[in-house]
């Protein structure tokens, strides 16, 4: 079995419903990172001001305790406290904790071409920090309302600052070709495949997740993939199964491109 990093993973102490994992607890990450050979979970800071829920940055920095298993993406209410956001994650950033920030397009209201979205950006240029974006439907679990991220949406983002890395997370689903157009323009976008269905809803639509995965794959080719689950919505197992169906006839060394070494590189890490 082939290492891996896991690019996007959440984590919560709370009682988990409708989905199949039993725990999101660091723990229970842990044991999957075993049973699936991955050396490395990037966690997620959550931000969802709508819905009035979330696991801020410190208090997720101080669940991990130092341990050299995770890595942070945190994020901000960016509706909200912008400025205080800001200047956390700055600080974050110069402690050495962050290694990305993810932005919860779709669950805030954000203006990608305003002053105050650059300074967010330019901070992530400075630190040389990936910015990860929701792509695709997002779920409004209140009154069940689909909404739509589209990639589209970052483009001048990723024309206006070619260094900074920008990752669409989820394949954009199911807006596949939306995001082959804009990755073909610029170098500096990639995907992850974490969250392209619910393992506990929609185990159903692997065969449509793999042909979008093989679309992508051959539009953009494997170095610009990403490994991921967004566990526990999507279990490991299942995201292994989509990379292993959609890579068939890939080789290893291009496996080993979306499963680890894609990531190493975003991440910097030795």
């Amino acid at each position: 079995m082939m290492k891996k990093i896991d690019i996007h993973c959440h984590t919560t102490r709370s009682h988990l419903e409708s989905v199949v994992p039993q725990s999101a607890t660091l723990d229970a990450i842990e044991q999957e990172m075993k049973n699936y050979d991955i050396d490395i979970t990037v966690v997620l800071a959550t931000y969802f001001p709508k819905e009035g829920r979330g696991v801020n940055n410190y208090r997720l920095l101080h669940w991990l305790n130092g341990n050299p298993s995770f890595k942070l993406f945190g994020s901000l209410d960016f509706q909200n406290y912008f400025s205080t956001g800001l200047r956390e994650l700055s600080e974050l950033a110069d402690e050495g904790h962050l290694h990305g920030i993810k932005i919860y397009s779709g669950y805030q209201n954000i203006d990608y071409s305003s002053d105050k979205f650059k300074q967010l950006v330019k901070m992530a240029e400075s630190y040389k920090l990936p910015l990860m974006f929701h792509g695709g439907f997002l779920q409004c679990h209140e009154d069940d309302v689909k909404l739509a991220f589209s990639p589209k949406q970052i483009a001048n983002i990723a024309h206006q600052f070619p260094h900074v890395p920008i990752i669409i997370s989820h394949l954009a689903w199911p807006f596949v070709q939306e995001l082959i157009d804009v990755a073909s323009q610029f170098q500096n976008i990639f995907s992850d495949m974490s969250g392209m269905l619910d393992s506990y809803k929609t185990p159903h639509t692997m065969p449509q997740c793999v042909e979008g995965l093989k679309r992508y794959l051959g539009a953009c080719g494997p170095k610009r993939l990403l490994f991921g689950t967004d566990f526990p919505v999507q279990t490991h197992l299942d995201s292994i199964k989509l990379i292993e169906l959609a890579m068939s006839h890939y080789s290893d060394q291009d496996k080993e491109h979306v499963y680890y070494n894609n990531a190493k590189q975003l991440l910097r890490i030795d």
